[in-house]
């Protein structure tokens, strides 16, 4: 029963971001009505039986850590290097039309 239950965390380990979504979609059609959805998706259903993230608490997303101080100095030191180069880019782009500086 174990090898079963680490067959199935592999399987649904595949699926990621949006397509969590649309399985999670398809399996709640599925359980109202296993015909309403494509037989494909009612198969892997059938043999794998529920997503294993809808019997996590945090539904497969990776575990939270906290902000430390230095990420949000890297954050802000990054934005302002953004800012910068946005106003100031122009003063140094080479930007002559017919390719010769005026000296």
């Amino acid at each position: 029963m174990a090898q079963f239950e680490e067959s199935n965390q592999g399987f649904w380990g595949e699926f990621h971001g949006p397509n969590m979504g649309y399985v999670e979609e398809q399996y709640d059609l599925y359980k109202e009505d296993p015909e309403s959805v494509d037989p494909s998706i009612k198969e892997m259903f059938d043999q794998y039986g529920a997503p294993t993230w809808l019997h996590q608490s945090n539904h497969g997303q990776s575990m939270h850590r906290e902000t430390s101080i230095n990420d949000v100095k890297t954050l802000t030191s990054a934005m302002k290097f953004v800012e910068a180069i946005r106003r100031f880019g122009h003063l140094d782009a080479d930007i002559y039309p017919v390719g010769l500086k005026k000296k």
